[in-house]
Protein backbone atom coordinates (compact mmCIF):
# COMPACT_ATOMS: atom_id res chain seq x y z
CA UNK A 1 0.00 0.00 0.00
CA UNK A 2 2.79 2.38 0.89
CA UNK A 3 4.36 2.61 -2.56
CA UNK A 4 1.09 2.30 -4.43
CA UNK A 5 0.54 6.05 -4.87
CA UNK A 6 4.18 7.05 -5.16
CA UNK A 7 5.17 8.41 -8.57
CA UNK A 8 6.86 5.82 -10.71
CA UNK A 9 10.38 6.44 -11.80
CA UNK A 10 10.65 7.04 -15.52
CA UNK A 11 13.23 4.95 -17.25
CA UNK A 12 12.76 6.60 -20.61
CA UNK A 13 14.18 10.09 -20.70
CA UNK A 14 13.50 12.71 -23.38
CA UNK A 15 16.00 12.91 -26.20
CA UNK A 16 17.16 16.36 -25.07
CA UNK A 17 17.80 15.26 -21.47
CA UNK A 18 21.45 15.03 -20.50
CA UNK A 19 22.93 13.67 -17.30
CA UNK A 20 25.98 15.86 -17.81
CA UNK A 21 25.83 18.82 -15.44
CA UNK A 22 28.35 20.77 -17.55
CA UNK A 23 26.12 20.93 -20.63
CA UNK A 24 24.46 24.26 -19.69
CA UNK A 25 27.83 25.84 -18.92
CA UNK A 26 29.30 24.65 -22.22
CA UNK A 27 26.24 25.97 -24.09
CA UNK A 28 26.46 29.37 -22.40
CA UNK A 29 30.19 29.72 -22.97
CA UNK A 30 29.80 28.63 -26.60
CA UNK A 31 27.08 31.23 -27.11
CA UNK A 32 29.23 33.94 -25.51
CA UNK A 33 32.21 33.11 -27.71
CA UNK A 34 30.16 32.97 -30.90
CA UNK A 35 28.35 36.21 -30.03
CA UNK A 36 31.59 38.04 -29.30
CA UNK A 37 33.19 36.62 -32.43
CA UNK A 38 30.24 37.66 -34.56
CA UNK A 39 30.36 41.20 -33.18
CA UNK A 40 34.09 41.50 -33.79
CA UNK A 41 33.90 40.12 -37.32
CA UNK A 42 30.92 42.31 -38.19
CA UNK A 43 32.82 45.39 -37.00
CA UNK A 44 35.91 44.34 -38.99
CA UNK A 45 33.80 43.75 -42.10
CA UNK A 46 32.06 47.12 -41.76
CA UNK A 47 35.41 48.88 -41.32
CA UNK A 48 36.78 47.15 -44.40
CA UNK A 49 33.80 47.79 -46.73
CA UNK A 50 32.25 51.01 -45.33
CA UNK A 51 28.91 49.98 -46.84
CA UNK A 52 26.87 48.38 -44.02
CA UNK A 53 23.65 47.91 -45.97
CA UNK A 54 25.43 46.39 -48.97
CA UNK A 55 27.22 44.01 -46.60
CA UNK A 56 23.88 43.15 -44.97
CA UNK A 57 22.38 42.42 -48.39
CA UNK A 58 25.32 40.13 -49.25
CA UNK A 59 24.97 38.30 -45.92
CA UNK A 60 21.22 37.91 -46.43
CA UNK A 61 21.70 36.51 -49.92
CA UNK A 62 24.33 34.07 -48.62
CA UNK A 63 21.93 32.96 -45.88
CA UNK A 64 19.12 32.42 -48.39
CA UNK A 65 21.41 30.39 -50.65
CA UNK A 66 22.38 28.17 -47.70
CA UNK A 67 18.71 27.79 -46.71
CA UNK A 68 17.85 26.70 -50.24
CA UNK A 69 19.64 23.41 -49.55
CA UNK A 70 17.40 22.57 -46.58
CA UNK A 71 14.14 24.26 -47.60
CA UNK A 72 12.26 20.97 -47.82
CA UNK A 73 13.06 20.22 -44.18
CA UNK A 74 11.66 23.54 -42.94
CA UNK A 75 8.02 23.43 -41.88
CA UNK A 76 6.23 26.74 -42.34
CA UNK A 77 2.66 27.42 -41.28
CA UNK A 78 -0.06 28.92 -43.41
CA UNK A 79 -0.92 32.49 -44.31
CA UNK A 80 -2.48 33.02 -40.88
CA UNK A 81 0.87 32.33 -39.22
CA UNK A 82 2.64 34.61 -41.69
CA UNK A 83 0.27 37.47 -40.87
CA UNK A 84 0.68 36.82 -37.16
CA UNK A 85 4.48 37.01 -37.32
CA UNK A 86 4.74 39.93 -39.76
CA UNK A 87 5.29 42.50 -36.96
CA UNK A 88 8.04 40.31 -35.53
CA UNK A 89 9.82 40.06 -38.87
CA UNK A 90 9.54 43.82 -39.42
CA UNK A 91 11.00 44.51 -35.96
CA UNK A 92 13.81 42.01 -36.60
CA UNK A 93 14.58 43.62 -39.96
CA UNK A 94 14.73 47.02 -38.31
CA UNK A 95 17.01 45.69 -35.58
CA UNK A 96 19.39 44.11 -38.07
CA UNK A 97 19.56 47.22 -40.29
CA UNK A 98 20.05 49.56 -37.33
CA UNK A 99 22.71 47.32 -35.80
CA UNK A 100 24.68 47.31 -39.05
CA UNK A 101 24.53 51.11 -39.18
CA UNK A 102 25.51 51.23 -35.50
CA UNK A 103 28.57 49.09 -36.22
CA UNK A 104 29.59 51.71 -38.78
CA UNK A 105 29.21 54.74 -36.50
CA UNK A 106 29.89 53.40 -32.98
CA UNK A 107 32.76 51.69 -31.27
CA UNK A 108 32.32 48.05 -30.42
CA UNK A 109 32.27 48.88 -26.70
CA UNK A 110 29.44 51.38 -27.15
CA UNK A 111 27.51 48.85 -29.20
CA UNK A 112 27.88 46.21 -26.48
CA UNK A 113 26.83 48.58 -23.68
CA UNK A 114 23.78 49.87 -25.53
CA UNK A 115 22.87 46.32 -26.56
CA UNK A 116 23.06 45.21 -22.94
CA UNK A 117 20.57 47.91 -21.98
CA UNK A 118 18.02 46.95 -24.66
CA UNK A 119 16.14 44.49 -22.41
CA UNK A 120 15.26 47.47 -20.20
CA UNK A 121 13.41 48.95 -23.16
CA UNK A 122 11.76 45.73 -24.29
CA UNK A 123 10.66 44.58 -20.81
CA UNK A 124 7.79 47.09 -20.44
CA UNK A 125 6.62 46.23 -23.96
CA UNK A 126 6.61 42.51 -23.18
CA UNK A 127 4.79 43.11 -19.88
CA UNK A 128 2.19 45.26 -21.63
CA UNK A 129 1.64 42.76 -24.45
CA UNK A 130 1.29 39.79 -22.10
CA UNK A 131 -1.86 41.18 -20.47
Amino acid sequence: MKGEYAPKERKDKPAHFHEDRWSPAVAIISYMISSAGTSCFQKLAINAFHRPLLLLAAQTIAGLVLLAFVCKQIKIGGIKDAILFTPVSLCFTGKVVLSMVAYDYCTLGTYVVVGSMCPLVSLPIEVRCSL
